[in-house]
């Protein structure tokens, strides 16, 4: 269990919660700084040792050198982790389609991550070899003396080329894959233990990323090298006096080159996993923040409150859930706030409800589709006209790039002269700017054949994580409304929270019917453009539960939380009123305890 919470005997004189987390943020920023360089400098004198040298190590440890090298990979920690600071993101927004995501590259977080992993790698790559093969580090070399030609060196193009790619790979896959969306981590523990914990899946990320890397690598430097060589150097030619063709023979047949290749990749993609763990753990790592305000109950529910989705939203949402199962005071202090306009235990409870019944309703307006139109294979389907297919809610999916207007239908009595409405002024409408247009372009360009259409199709995994941008955040007001309920039956002086129990079981119920018509019929199953029956070909092999894990785990939690109200709450169930379509469903959560 959690140790107490700390209360500050005179807090802040403002309930801006917002405000108050952003000054954690701060000083966990300058955390994360310490342990940059604290690892940092474990690397550079990792990078020192030689065994063969005996106890004459520690002076070569202890040197400028290894300084020097501890700033450079510091500074490569310091540049990524600084555009990750202001790059993350706590809902998830995949897009629609693989295709869809291209317009990553219309966005600059893009290019700064790509720029600043290329730097990153740079020093890395840099710092290793300069102390573990110094050959390699000069760019231009003379084989007859320094009076002699110049040759540029394919050793370090090879690795310049390999530093170069490493970074905007793992920075282009970072966007790609959502890394910069904050995960909280399920099980509540202190920050080392919490690092120590990611350890297996730095390295797992780590050598997985390098792997694939490395091998594409090795493919492409065997057939572009000696090209890139002979353009490199004819380039430089121009600038400085150079010779145009290779003295030594090709670096790629060299084994220890390949050797620096491996080790380098694995040095680069371990600290940025490093970097980017460190990073979750210390700005998902669990906060006080009502405790430092002079009104604690207003600044949480000041945070809970908040209109545009952000970490410290989740931060308050997380600090009320820690509240409501460890921290009896605390509790005990939300039931007796009365004295108010509207009492904590309200609003608080407003809130959570809010965001049950919010994303109750964007599952309904997604998953109406599902209700009526069935899934048919393509051995099933009927020859039906374009009018005949049945068309998807205008929300039922963000971006959706297949969404197509339907042609407008005759009426059957057209109206008569007498009964025209005279021409009204055409609207202005703002002009559409010139890279969305060549984007439509480009997009109905592609639909008009079928595997365009068909490459355009949603994807199972993100399409149902899209569904459940704030998973995070439901899991917490569900786990809020449970514990906060049965433990009023102990604290609550008042019995103000028992009033709310028919309106908790109702909310709990009604998105607990959805998520499971949802699993039964998903909204994206049931979508089909052009193409038609293609639809059931695309998920056809996919695992089922892999394409609603989420949907399950809210479920689990949902049903955990009703068996937990219901059997505190058993002896006086018949005290209260239902509404009638959650009669029944309530009595199979009762019948079990009977």
């Amino acid at each position: 269990m959690p140790s107490a919470r700390k209360s500050t005997p005179v807090g802040l004189a403002t309930i801006d919660y917002k405000q108050l987390c952003d000054g954690q943020f701060s000083r966990r920023w300058w955390d994360w700084l310490i342990l940059g360089a604290g690892s940092s400098l474990l690397l550079a004198s990792l990078f020192q040792i030689k065994l063969s040298l005996g106890l004459g190590v520690v002076g070569q440890v202890i040197s400028l050198q290894t300084v020097r090298a501890a700033m450079k990979l510091f500074i490569s920690f310091f540049i990524p982790s600084l555009l990750t600071k202001l790059f993350y993101h706590v809902n998830r927004t995949t897009p629609a389609s693989r295709l869809a995501k291209l317009r990553l590259l219309a966005q600059r977080e893009f290019w700064w991550l790509i720029a600043a992993y290329v730097a990153s790698a740079w020093l890395i790559g840099s710092t290793y070899l300069a102390l573990q093969a110094p050959h390699t580090t000069s760019m231009f070399f003379y084989p007859e003396g320094s009076y002699g030609p110049r040759y540029l060196n394919p050793r370090h193009l090879l690795l310049s080329l390999h530093c170069v790619g490493a970074g905007a790979v793992y920075g282009a896959q970072l966007l790609w894959s959502e890394r910069l969306h904050l995960a909280f981590a399920s099980v509540q523990q202190t920050r080392v233990f919490a690092l120590k914990s990611r350890l297996p899946t730095v390295m797992c990320q780590g050598l997985r990323s390098a792997w694939a890397f490395t091998r594409w690598f090795m493919l492409a430097a065997l057939v572009l090298l000696p090209t890139a060589y002979f353009a490199t150097a004819h380039f430089l030619s121009y600038l400085v006096r150079i010779e145009t063709f290779a003295y030594t023979q090709n670096p790629i047949f060299s084994v220890t080159t390949w050797v620096h290749v491996v080790l380098s990749t694995l040095l680069m993609h371990a600290c940025w996993e490093v970097q980017l763990q460190s990073f979750e753990v210390l700005f998902t790592d669990p906060m006080d923040i009502s405790t430092t305000s002079i009104d604690p109950n207003a600044c949480l529910v000041n945070g809970l409150s908040i209109a545009r989705p952000c970490l410290a939203q989740y931060h308050a949402f997380y600090e009320l859930v820690r509240i409501a199962k460890f921290y009896p005071r605390q509790r005990l202090q939300i039931f007796q706030d009365i004295d108010r306009s509207s009492s904590v235990w309200t609003q608080v409870f407003t809130q959570c409800v809010t965001v049950l019944q919010t994303a109750q309703t964007d599952l309904q307006a997604k998953n109406s589709p599902a209700k009526s139109s069935p899934l048919i294979t393509a051995e099933s389907a009927p020859p039906t006209s374009q009018s005949q297919v049945p068309r998807p809610n205008k929300g039922a999916f963000i971006s959706d790039i297949l969404e197509t207007n339907p042609a407008p239908e005759t009426p059957k009595n057209p109206p008569t002269l007498a009964t025209t409405p005279s021409p009204s002024a055409p609207k202005r409408t703002p002009a559409k700017p010139m890279d969305g247009y060549l984007f439509d372009l480009a997009l109905s360009t592609v639909q008009s054949s079928k595997a365009g259409n068909l490459m355009l199709r949603r994807l199972t995994n993100d399409t149902a994580t899209t569904v459940f941008g704030n998973l995070q955040i439901q899991l917490w007001a569900i786990q809020t409304l449970g514990h906060l309920l049965t433990a009023s039956l102990r604290e609550d002086p008042f019995g103000l929270v028992q009033r709310d129990l028919p309106k908790a079981l109702e909310a709990l119920l009604a998105y607990l019917t959805v998520l499971e018509e949802f699993v039964r019929n998903p909204y994206y199953l049931a979508t089909y453009g052009e193409c038609g029956a293609l639809a059931d070909m695309v998920f056809h092999n996919t695992p089922h539960q892999r394409l609603h894990q989420q949907a399950y785990v809210l479920i689990q939690q949902l049903q955990n939380t009703i068996y937990q109200i219901t059997t505190a709450f058993y002896e006086h169930l018949p005290q209260y009123k239902f509404a009638p379509q959650y009669i029944k469903r309530l009595e199979s959560f009762v019948d079990f305890l009977e």
